[in-house]
């Protein structure tokens, strides 16, 4: 489990900083920062709740209960990668018809 949501959070650390400023389009996105620990409490707090629940409503199964939990969790945890890969932080400018990387990228 743990090592679990240690990847979770290095993929949000990852993507989270260039996403908000990326999304936002701004280049002060100090409110976006502010607000996205809000949106990703839900997330942050309900996977384990809902695991535990998973887990304690699925004991008959007994140790397949686990592993059907963690095989959902190693989905979730895969997709959250795949985005992260997928999406483009790249912050390019057009300059004249030509794409200059900006400065400091």
């Amino acid at each position: 489990v743990s090592f679990t949501f240690g990847t979770a959070r290095g993929i949000m650390q990852f993507g989270h900083a260039p996403a908000v400023k990326r999304l936002s389009g701004l280049d002060d996105a100090t409110d976006y920062f502010a607000m996205a620990n809000v949106l990703v409490l839900p997330m942050s707090m309900g996977i384990p709740y809902l695991s535990g629940f998973a887990i304690d409503h699925m004991t008959e199964h007994g140790a397949a209960a686990y592993q059907i939990v963690f095989a959902v969790l190693a989905v979730l945890q895969t997709a959250g990668l795949v985005c992260t890969i997928l999406t483009d932080f790249s912050d390019r400018k057009y300059i004249c018809g030509k794409t200059a990387i900006a400065p400091g990228i």
